[in-house]
């Protein structure tokens, strides 16, 4: 039987993946009402994924469980759109001959997810925000490993992870690149640790608080963070710096997470959110050629973009539609392996 399922942490999702969308479409010439608002938006985007992560680390089945469960829902899912994206660009590329389609611009290229974990930003796959499924799948296993290392004591686990995280800051530092993303998983277990520890220290995910106060509250976190983002992107100081990249990563999350309690449910952005991981792997591939024939037909950018956002999100919608229908294992939504007891 599947379990009740969190309204408002879907329509969370939801808003984040289209804000992803929204940040993939327009990223080279920003729509927003001006570059702060930009920054103010993009500060909590995939914090606010990894927060939520963590929500729901638990070890209570055994790590064994967990390690089948990540590789149902994380890796599965992420082999498969590394196979659909290079189905695309071979067929692509198949019918245009060559034909200039603007994402799709190296002929029959396969690239394996190995090559993408290793490198994903040069390895030649057009579909980058698959780093995130990589990334996290990474996080959740350095946080198992450390969890088996100290036998579950959770201050000792929580000081560890939080120590590396601190180390992997420091090596960003000195341009030291840990490679397969493991180093991008160490700089975010701070968010994972942040959203693990909310959701056992607090009543954030009870559904009794008073509306008006998570609002209340929610404006003065965004009002405090669109001030902090200026401070982020004008400093020159490292450590500050970082500091306040998670400090804003954290209560824009918060916000966001206090906004969708109130609302609980908006049935087609919670849709998104509940299957949040097939347009995180489909909508680049998508956006990219849809954005190409666009810019046959129109000279306007925000037209262009605006039209390109929302038919990339209705072709994703069609997508869900199809692939959770028809296949529910390759997109996270049944188990295609098993682990023996």
């Amino acid at each position: 039987m599947e379990k009740e399922r969190i309204k408002f942490i879907d329509l969370a999702k939801g808003f984040c993946i289209i804000m992803v969308v929204w940040y993939h479409v327009d990223i080279h010439n920003l729509i927003y009402f001006n570059e702060q608002t930009g920054w103010f938006f993009q500060s909590f985007r995939m914090p606010l994924y990894f927060m939520l992560s963590g929500f729901f680390i638990s070890f209570r089945k055994g790590h064994k469980q967990f390690i089948e469960n990540k590789i149902n829902k994380i890796i599965i899912p992420f082999m498969f759109f590394i196979f659909i994206t290079n189905t695309i660009f071979w067929i692509i590329k198949d019918i245009f001959h060559g034909y200039d389609m603007g994402y799709f611009d190296s002929p029959f290229q396969w690239v394996s997810g190995l090559q993408f974990w290793y490198d994903w930003q040069n390895c030649g796959l057009n579909n980058t925000p698959l780093w995130f499924l990589c990334a996290l799948f990474n996080a959740y296993m350095i946080y198992l490993i450390i969890d088996k290392i100290t036998k579950g004591k959770e201050v000792l686990t929580l000081v560890i992870l939080i120590s590396v995280s601190i180390i992997s800051n420091i090596l960003l530092f000195y341009n030291i690149q840990i490679p397969f993303l493991i180093g991008t998983a160490l700089q975010n277990l701070i968010f994972i640790i942040v959203g693990n520890q909310i959701r056992k220290r607090t009543s954030i995910l009870q559904s009794k608080q008073s509306a008006s106060v998570n609002i209340s509250v929610a404006i003065l976190l965004f009002g405090v963070l669109y001030f902090t983002v200026l401070a982020y992107h004008t400093m020159n100081n490292f450590i500050a710096e970082r500091f306040i990249y998670y400090f804003n990563g954290i209560i824009g999350t918060i916000a966001i997470i206090l906004i969708s309690k109130t609302i609980n449910y908006i049935p087609i952005v919670s849709y998104f959110g509940r299957y949040s991981i097939v347009v995180l792997g489909l909508h680049q591939p998508i956006m990219g050629n849809i954005m190409k024939i666009f810019r046959l037909l129109f000279e306007n950018e925000v037209l262009i973009k605006t039209c390109t956002l929302f038919i990339t999100l209705a072709i994703c919608l069609l997508c869900i539609k199809i692939l959770v229908r028809f296949l529910p294992w390759f997109v996270a939504q049944k188990n295609l392996i098993y682990f023996k007891a």
